[in-house]
């Protein structure tokens, strides 16, 4: 038996001796690990305040649509109603009770008076919106006398 042989029988697996391979990587998966940590976490905030900022908007968007319906409810009103009476228009009735603080305005121009034969009447709706912040829309018409 030649020296080569013999040390190939005793060096392999057969013996349980295991070979320990050591390398710089033990601390990569922790850095790998870190990192995706951090990239969920930002994508995770990001979704949130792009959630936020939906939200907010559809509650603003919910607004514009309960004034633009007043709105075109005070419309079809005035329409029915003669030039010298527009001033007597109960605006709060047209008001819908879910709109945050609503408020309504009629204005006409110039002011309606006995020989007025056409004027601009404008009505205006306010309302507090998403943030606290005043909203306001406006729809403007003509009425004549006749």
């Amino acid at each position: 038996m030649n020296v080569w042989s013999r040390k190939k029988r005793i060096s392999g697996k057969e013996h349980g001796i295991k070979i320990k391979k050591f390398s710089n990587e033990s601390g990569s998966l922790l850095l790998e690990i870190l990192f995706a940590f951090l990239l969920l976490s930002f994508v995770v905030i990001s979704s949130g305040g792009l959630l936020a900022k939906t939200a907010q908007m559809s509650a603003d968007n919910k607004g514009r649509l309960l004034a633009l319906e007043a709105a075109q409810s005070a419309l079809e009103t005035i329409k029915d109603t003669s030039l010298t009476s527009i001033a007597n228009i109960n605006t709060a009735a047209l008001i819908p009770a879910n709109l945050n603080q609503g408020t309504m305005t009629i204005q006409a121009n110039p002011t309606i008076g006995a020989t007025t034969q056409i004027a601009t009447i404008t009505v205006t709706v306010s309302w507090r919106g998403s943030l606290n912040r005043t909203q306001q829309l406006q729809i403007s018409t003509m009425k004549s006398r006749f």
